[in-house]
């Protein structure tokens, strides 16, 4: 049996946003092998099937991201998956360009909260995992509005391709092994696509809980303290685009004011 979970947060807000392209990825196997996702259990939805033969268990976490792990743990103890190697997890990843797909059979969490959850409740990194590019941020968007931002219309037809890839290349995965799907899909993923300003998505950290320092909805961070090896927890101070300009209207208003004050103090009565 083989238990491929994709990571994500519920939710219609967090729809095809870049942190659920695990979501979208299950979705795409439930509807290429008919297995719609109906049943509730273990805090999450899924469905259980056979692909080709084999023994096949999708599933979509419903703990939110930062919780995934709990969700995993139980499918493990309770269908006794005592092979590691028996869970495939996807997720996104922002250090891949959009749609390059990375299939690794084992590893760190990389700074993902959702891969740190599922290591802390399995106890241990040798899962197999196939992560999705969904581009690096651009300069003025801090971590969590990008992952939790939606894919531009040019770059969705590549996403949405992707998830097409990272579903086949789970199934290769079980049916020829960790090897032979690396060699497939690792080298066939050379899109390359330029940073563009993503669809504004404003408003969505306080739904999602950041600003109280929830712990449900992403990783608050996915960056790497290098000193403790731990990953941080402070949100990233990066000045939004909004705050830019109107920091720079500030300035010229106040250039403005100044000047014209100085032309009335230095007429002569």
């Amino acid at each position: 049996m083989y238990l491929i979970v994709g990571l994500g947060n519920p939710g219609k807000e967090y729809e095809h946003t870049r942190h659920n392209v695990g979501f979208d990825t299950i979705d795409v196997l439930a509807k290429k092998y008919n297995m719609p996702l109906n049943k509730k259990g273990h805090v999450s939805m899924y469905s259980k099937g056979k692909i080709n033969g084999n023994d096949v268990i999708l599933v979509k976490p419903m703990t939110y991201m930062n919780s995934s792990g709990e969700a995993v743990a139980r499918f493990a103890n309770y269908y006794k998956l005592d092979d590691a190697k028996q869970i495939i997890i996807i997720l996104d990843d922002t250090d891949l360009e959009v749609g390059k797909i990375r299939i690794r059979p084992k590893g760190s969490s990389g700074g993902h909260n959702g891969l740190k959850s599922v290591i802390k409740h399995l106890g241990c990194e040798d899962f197999i995992r196939i992560r999705i590019g969904v581009g690096k941020r651009p300069s003025n968007y801090n971590q969590i509005d990008w992952v939790l931002g939606h894919f531009s219309k040019d770059d969705n037809k590549i996403i949405n391709e992707s998830f097409e890839k990272a579903a086949d290349g789970a199934i290769c995965v079980i049916e020829s092994g960790i090897d032979k799907a690396m060699n497939k899909y690792n080298s066939k993923n050379e899109t390359k696509t330029p940073i563009k300003k993503p669809q504004n998505d404003k408003g969505k950290n306080d739904k999602a809980g950041v600003n109280n320092n929830s712990n449900k909805a992403v990783d608050n961070t996915l960056t790497r303290n290098n000193e403790s090896n731990k990953i941080s927890t402070e949100t990233t101070n990066d000045p939004s685009a909004d705050e830019i300009i109107n920091k720079s209207t500030d300035n010229k208003s106040e250039s403005f004011l100044y000047r014209l004050f100085k032309s009335l103090t230095n007429k002569k009565d």
